[in-house]
């Protein structure tokens, strides 16, 4: 909504004293020259016309006064009843201007502007302003004198007509100017309204302050509101001013009687039915009803008392006001509800993202058994491929034992007859014994067969192991010793432990435990390795193996490292989250053994203390059941 044009009123009252006799209709034939230098003057042009319109068009110019038609202006003047702001000929309109007036026959015109105004409904006034060639076109100082100068024009004209009828000129100048600032005050409270968010309090108070403001703006003697919902008709008074209970209810009648309900749209701004009111507002016979439309449905109406309808001015500046205030009022209805979109889709954004981080997690695990079971099927093979060729050797050296045996009988047998022998033979001999170290190759060999013996049952210990955790895909329950799966463990993750660590047993005898044991050897071995990397320089790893009662079986594996910090044992299950430098860690190890040992129906717990240590503590049962449901 534009500000209004403000007028300098104390030039307009200095002007008025001077020449708003001129401005009279009687005055406009007998001082036609007097008029149009004044309007010559005001806009600093050279030659001026001014046409009046009402029944017929008359012209008023230097020359005096002459009649036309509308035929013959409506070619270069557009919107004959319309009030205009000072707007520019064109080149053709010009021509065309010049053709149609006798008393421009002596001119040669080089520019030209027009403006009009409503004298009342019936009747506007046109003002024709132009230039000779000898002066040249307006500047854009003489246009921004001429914007102020039709301004004042307008309402010294307008003044003389209320005038004519019997007003005090000077009264009605005065009340103009009254009903003015009130006007502005109301545009500036509403434009101070315009960019605020308004809370609930906020808009109550705003609906009770334009209520006033209409009030004011109308001159109303009673003004009041109505909260309208979504059946219509059913009204609840929100604000009432200067009305008793008597006459509130008698204009409630009025609006849900008589108030077009079914045909009322956003395009009307105001409507009026006539009141007939006891005392104390017997005097008031109009009621003027502003509705305010919400997504083009009615959500309140603000009702005015009035003496006599609305005149075309009021009704116009009450049109601007309603309309900026449904403005402000639609405008705070969608800021809140965007804003209540946009919350709706932050929080819908924030559960979208917690859905793909489960998504995320269950996907990693997945890949994560995916893989191991992967590997699993890897290591089987590979024991398998190992174990013939590992078989193979073994049977060999225990031949070849059996054989080395055999041979060194046999040199033992001949050394026993070494004394039957010629001396040149027994020196031979001797001499090969001498260079061959005879007696050190006997010695050697005992310890290399021994040692191959060792080696080849290391081997096949490793791969029996390997046989034993690569089960990861049998997800069997079936009955199994822990403790024969935590020691095969211990040799697998053998070369993570021997540099920096001593690993104590504590095995009670415990009952085999239904279970995948394949799996319960990942948890451990993630457990042991764990500890492990919690003890920096060197320490001690505990297992404990024990039953706290006679259905359940407990493995703690126990470190005396650094510890935990109090604020990380929350999160210590949750999958990613590692406090291992990045690159070191991935953070599934032990979010893995907690989702393995929750397939168990066990409990995965821990203790930690910082610089002292940390236990973790797995509880199986012994007979194993479906899970609960978490």
């Amino acid at each position: 909504m534009q500000e209004a044009n403000r007028i300098d009123w104390s030039l307009a009252f200095k002007g008025y004293q001077q020449i708003t006799e001129l401005c009279s209709k009687d005055n406009l034939v007998s001082r036609t020259d007097e008029f149009i230098e004044m309007v010559c003057s005001a806009h600093n042009a050279d030659v001026a016309l001014a046409i009046q319109s009402s029944d017929s068009f008359t012209v008023y110019s230097k020359n005096g006064k002459s009649e036309t038609t509308e035929d013959h202006l409506i070619e270069f003047l557009p919107l004959l009843y319309e009030s205009l702001p000072l707007t520019r000929f064109d080149e053709q309109e010009l021509a065309k201007a010049k053709a149609s007036f006798p008393c421009f026959s002596n001119f040669n015109l080089a520019d030209g502007y027009y403006y009009s105004f409503s004298v009342d409904s019936n009747e506007s006034m046109w003002i024709l302003l132009f230039n000779e060639e000898s002066s040249g076109a307006f500047s854009e100082g003489d246009v921004a004198q001429g914007e102020e100068a039709a301004q004042i024009v307008e309402q010294f004209f307008t003044l003389s007509q209320l005038g004519e009828h019997g007003g005090n000129l000077l009264t009605a100048l005065q009340g103009q100017k009254k009903q003015q600032s009130i006007w502005l005050e109301s545009l500036d409270w509403l434009n101070s309204h315009g960019k605020m968010k308004l809370s609930s309090d906020q808009l109550a108070e705003f609906y009770a302050s334009s209520l006033y403001q209409l009030n004011l703006l109308a001159g109303a003697g009673f003004s009041l509101a109505y909260l309208v919902n979504g059946q219509k008709k059913l009204l609840k008074n929100v604000s009432c001013n200067n009305l008793d209970d008597s006459a509130l209810t008698s204009v409630t009648n009025v609006v849900q009687s008589d108030f077009p309900w079914e045909s009322c749209s956003t395009d009307d701004e105001l409507y009026e039915l006539k009141l007939e009111l006891g005392d104390p507002v017997s005097h008031v016979k109009v009621l003027a009803i502003f509705p305010v439309f919400i997504q083009k449905k009615i959500k309140r109406i603000l009702c005015l008392g009035l003496l006599e309808p609305l005149d075309d001015s009021q009704r116009q500046v009450a049109k601007l006001f309603t309309e900026g205030l449904n403005h402000i009022i639609e405008r705070n209805y969608f800021q809140g509800a965007l804003s209540k979109s946009v919350k709706l889709l932050i929080e819908e954004k924030e559960e979208q993202a917690k859905l793909i981080h489960q998504l995320e997690e269950a996907k990693d695990q997945l890949f994560q058994q995916e893989k191991l079971a992967s590997i699993g099927q890897l290591a089987a093979g590979v024991a398998h491929e190992i174990n013939n060729p590992v078989g193979y050797v073994s049977s060999n050296i225990s031949t070849m034992t059996r054989y080395v045996d055999g041979l060194f009988a046999l040199l033992d047998s001949y050394k026993s007859h070494e004394s039957f022998m010629s001396k040149e033979a027994k020196a031979e001999i001797d001499e090969l014994k001498s260079d061959l170290a005879f007696e050190d190759y006997r010695k050697d060999l005992d310890e290399i067969i021994y040692e191959s013996k060792e080696g080849v049952g290391r081997v096949k210990q490793i791969v029996g192991d390997l046989k034993d955790f690569s089960h990861v895909g049998d997800a069997q329950f079936l009955p199994a010793n822990l403790s024969a799966g935590i020691e095969s463990t211990l040799n697998i993750i053998n070369n993570e432990l021997k540099y920096k660590t001593e690993v104590v047993r504590e095995f009670d005898d415990v009952p085999e435990v239904e279970c995948t044991i394949s799996r319960i050897n990942q948890v451990v071995m993630n457990l042991v390795v764990n500890a492990a990397h919690a003890i920096e320089e060197q320490g001690i790893i505990t297992i404990r193996l024990f039953s706290p009662d006679a259905e359940h079986v407990c493995i703690e594996v126990e470190d005396n490292g650094k510890g935990i910090e109090k604020q990380n044992l929350a999160k210590l299950f949750d999958p990613f989250f590692t406090t291992k430098a990045v690159g070191e860690g991935t953070g599934l190890g032990l979010s893995l053994s907690y989702s393995i040992v929750e397939t168990h129906n066990g409990d995965l717990t821990v203790r930690s203390t910082v610089g002292e240590g940390t236990t973790f503590r797995v509880t199986l049962p012994v007979k194993h059941t479906k899970p609960s449901s978490k």
